[in-house]
């Protein structure tokens, strides 16, 4: 995306911003710590998802029902040696782990 410095989980500051390539901005949260829906939506961090630019989230479950139907979502697991990602559009599905 075209961000020139290195770039890290915000687990503690629940949100980074970034500028990528051409000024995009690039918005990284890290729901982990909230509680759900709720909390995401009193921080006011779902107007993020509807902003310019990109917004990558870590546990977009806490954002059920926030997030928007065109939303992208990747999801990458590790189970012994074996490596798996999977990828769609729209509502985030349960998945194991």
């Amino acid at each position: 995306l075209g961000v020139g410095a290195a770039v890290h989980s915000p687990t503690f500051a629940l949100v980074n911003e970034y500028e990528g390539a051409a000024g995009m901005p690039i918005t990284h949260m890290d729901l982990y710590r909230l509680d759900g829906p709720g909390e995401v939506a009193r921080l006011g961090l779902d107007e993020y998802f509807d902003g310019p630019g990109w917004c990558l989230v870590e546990w977009p479950g806490r954002a059920e029902g926030l997030l928007p139907a065109t939303a992208l979502w990747v999801h990458l697991s590790v189970e012994g040696t074996a490596r798996r990602l999977q990828a769609g559009m729209g509502v985030f599905p349960q998945l194991p782990g």
